[in-house]
């Protein structure tokens, strides 16, 4: 397909500011940098497919290939839904090896955007100007508090919002939203809104999506203008209509307790403002009641917790710490592999 590249896309690094065709020539060793190089050329190419890692957040990761005219609606899709206009400024500091990043370079592209370029990290930096846009992990957003009222529009993507992070979001001037979406829809097909007076903890579709569930109560989506059709997730949800849902959780991670459904994801909601390092509730094997509930916490010594904030068969009945989490190349947690980890060592104590 003949993709659109805007006659007013450009590219801001080091200082200096760069159209499509200077940028991608522009000479650098910088392998961040070059990763962004390499999307640009991609969409000036006639190559029709992109090749995209998973995160392998809920599985091994995969590589899969997206046609550029998905690419494009997705981009289009964005820009419609945040009123991104030609030479807005935004900010990309999302590493361009997943979808996120990628997805940012091509929204330049196709809006005519001014991107700034900053090395992906844990938290932005100083910022000079007020900026119309930018994506974040969760993660990267709770480091960078300081730096958000900076921003018009703050995308959050790659995993869900800590309790705390949200409390903080409602004392930020921009408006934020959290996505929810993955690699095979070329990032997010849905919207939250996180902070304002229009805050609720309901996605809703972006305009041509539509959604579904399965037996297991799992989100199914058809999105035909991204050549997606009857998409099973393993997301758990409450769907509310066709094009609105509230996320409950993950499938994988489902826990069946003593004949009860257990969404992990629900009980780290309620624990979040008294643990204040990575943790996660995960289970083991049981006797009795088929899986126990335990609660993981990276580090030397387990914090204090009043678990009297749950309810009797959601409390954890173990806290086990471990030394060092297992981290996917997106810096969430592996939690199968984690608890492996802990079960092999406490084998050989």
């Amino acid at each position: 397909m003949q993709t659109a590249i805007h006659n007013k896309a450009r590219f801001n690094y080091n200082n200096q500011s760069f159209d499509v065709i200077q940028f991608c020539a522009f000479q650098t060793s910088v392998p961040w940098l070059i990763d962004v190089q390499n999307v640009a050329r991609f969409w000036l190419e006639k190559s029709e497919h992109l090749e995209l890692q998973t995160s392998g957040s809920t599985g091994i990761p995969k590589k899969i290939v997206l046609p550029k005219a998905v690419l494009q609606q997705s981009a289009t899709a964005t820009l419609r839904a945040f009123n991104l206009k030609e030479e807005n400024k935004a900010v990309l500091f999302l590493p361009c090896a997943f979808v996120g990043g990628k997805m940012m370079v091509i929204r330049t592209l196709v809006g005519g955007l001014h991107l700034h370029l900053v090395e992906p990290k844990l938290a932005l930096p100083a910022l000079q100007d007020d900026v119309d846009f930018i994506a974040l992990t969760p993660m990267q957003a709770a480091n960078s508090i300081s730096q958000l009222n900076n921003f018009s529009t703050v995308l959050l993507g790659g995993g869900p919002v800590p309790f705390q992070l949200e409390e903080a979001l409602q004392k930020v001037s921009a408006k934020v939203f959290h996505s929810y979406g993955m690699t095979e829809t070329a990032s997010h097909i849905a919207l939250r809104k996180v902070n304002g007076v229009d805050t609720n903890n309901r996605f809703y579709a972006l305009e041509g999506v539509r959604f579904r569930q399965d037996a297991r109560q799992c989100l199914v989506i058809d999105a035909p203008l991204w050549q997606v059709s009857d998409l099973v997730t393993n997301d758990v949800v409450e769907l509310l209509d066709d094009s609105h849902f509230v996320w409950k959780g993950r499938a994988d991670n489902v826990i069946n307790s003593g004949g009860i459904k257990i969404f992990p994801e629900e009980i780290e909601k309620q624990l979040e403002a008294q643990i204040h390092q990575p943790f996660f509730v995960g289970s083991v094997n049981d006797a009795k009641s088929g899986e126990r509930l335990v609660l993981f916490v990276e580090g030397v010594t387990a914090p204090k917790i009043d678990f009297s904030v749950l309810k009797k068969q959601l409390q954890p009945k173990k806290v086990a710490v471990v030394p060092a989490f297992v981290f996917t190349g997106t810096d969430k947690i592996n939690r199968e592999k984690t608890i492996e980890a802990f079960l092999i060592a406490e084998e050989k104590a």
